[in-house]
Formats: structure tokens, sequence, C-alpha cells
């Protein structure tokens, strides 16, 4: 069992868009960043400042996650090739794996190959974000060697319980 990463057609890339910027909005309410009522409006600006070409947005890769060589799409990641870094890397801003397919081994196996992408691209190191209350996906990247850079906590001094 292996993953092959697969271009997106413009078309599915504007499926993919509007889930992104709902997932990404869900995930802000949820960790407390933004309030409700500015959620979408917010996602919709982010993720049109970092595509400002959209689809075309250059050095922005979209792929299908796709199984080895059946070619069942089991996910998707967007990842992009920046070399304004100190040094080149890929920066990973999404990795989907659907429902039914989860826990099967498929994220590590899209990670891993991303490694050689990078590889191929001259790229030296991959970085991306999870949002901390993502254990599962943290957990994961740790046991991948994915190191820590900055851990920003709070405190909620409304909730129940909290003193």
């Amino acid at each position: 069992m292996g993953v092959r990463l697969l271009p997106l057609t413009e078309e599915e890339y504007a499926v993919y868009r509007t889930e992104s910027e709902q997932k990404y909005m869900e995930e802000n309410v949820a960790s407390g960043r933004w309030a409700p009522a500015e959620a979408a409006q917010r996602s919709a600006e982010e993720m049109g400042q970092i595509l400002d070409q959209g689809f075309r947005t250059p050095d922005h890769f979209f792929r299908w996650i796709a199984t080895d060589p059946e070619g069942e799409r089991v996910g998707w990641i967007w990842y992009f090739r920046s070399s304004k870094t100190a040094v080149p890397e890929l920066f990973v801003y999404d990795i989907e794996i659907s429902g039914q397919f989860r826990r099967m081994g498929y994220a590590t196996q899209t990670l891993q190959h991303l490694e050689t992408v990078a590889r191929e691209l001259g790229v030296a190191r991959i970085s991306l974000h999870v949002f901390g209350r993502n254990r599962p996906a943290r957990a994961l990247y740790e046991k991948l060697g994915y190191a820590e850079l900055s851990v920003l906590m709070r405190k909620d001094l409304t909730a129940p319980g909290a003193r």
C-alpha cells in the first residue's frame, strides 16, 4: 500500500476551496480565535490573501491523496513552496484524510511521500501549522519527526471550574 499525489483540476479546486474555508472557519471558532459572527468573512479574507490568484497562485500545490496503484482518492493536501525563508521549505497548509479512510496510515504515507517531493523540488524542510486541540494530528507529526517551534497557550477564565 502506498499513496500518490494527483493534481486537482480547477473545477475540483473550487470545491476544495469552499470546503477548506469552511473547515478553517470552524477550527478558528472552536479554538476561540474568532467569534462565530465574523468567522466566515475572516476565513474568506485570509484565504484570499494567501491565494491571491486562486488556483493559479504560484508555488501552491493542490493534490488529491490517492492510493497506489488503485488511484482511489482518500483525501487531499495543499502545500506551498517558499524560497523566502532562511532555508527553502514546503509549508503544508492543509492535509485532510476522508473519514472512512482515517487511522489507516494514509496521512503518514502522504507526509513521508511529501519528503520525497520536497527533495525533488530542492527543498530542505517541511513546516506546517496544527491547532493545539488536534491532539491526534500533533501526535502523528511528532512521530514523524516534526518539532514544535512555538506554543501559544491560554486559560479561559469564564469556563466552568476556572480559577
